[in-house]
């Protein structure tokens, strides 16, 4: 499915982003370590009932967007982002977060990931997906075919 991200629409897009983020938000409230170790694709401390009980929060909402993305695809890959252009919205999400959360939440950033505990990750991550969603669509729809892609 994601590799037809690129040719979805930016209300998909965003759609997408926003499903991402209702995923980490509930593992994180869960267990911000097994949020972690999920996302991480660290599977260690993470048993057959907490996988399937992670599927299970987001099967129906998954299986809508699934659906979407395929029904919604255009026929052209929409632009890339360029280089410049992704450091200007990165600038404008740390500018959203520290509007939001002060400066002390943005300099555990600094560090981000490897001088971040792993229980700490998952919350700025929401922090971050929320700030990039809030951008205006074109832009957020943009960072999600971005970030999203594999």
């Amino acid at each position: 499915t994601l590799r037809y991200l690129p040719y979805a629409s930016d209300e998909t897009a965003i759609a997408f982003g926003h499903f991402f983020l209702v995923k980490m938000t509930r593992l994180s409230a869960k267990d911000s370590t097994l949020c972690y170790n999920y996302l991480f694709n660290k599977r260690k401390g993470i048993g057959p009932d907490e996988i399937n009980e992670i599927n299970d929060i987001t099967r129906q909402e998954w299986m809508g967007l699934f659906t979407s993305i395929l029904n919604d695809r255009g026929s052209e890959q929409k632009q890339a982002l360029s280089k410049d252009r992704v450091e200007s919205m990165h600038l404008a999400i740390f500018d959203i977060i520290i509007k939001k959360h002060g400066e002390k939440t943005l300099n555990k950033f600094i560090n981000f990931p490897d001088g971040v505990p792993e229980n700490e990750i998952c919350p700025l991550l929401i922090l971050y997906y929320d700030a990039a969603l809030s951008l205006p669509e074109p832009q957020a729809a943009a960072w999600v075919r971005r970030s999203m892609r594999l």
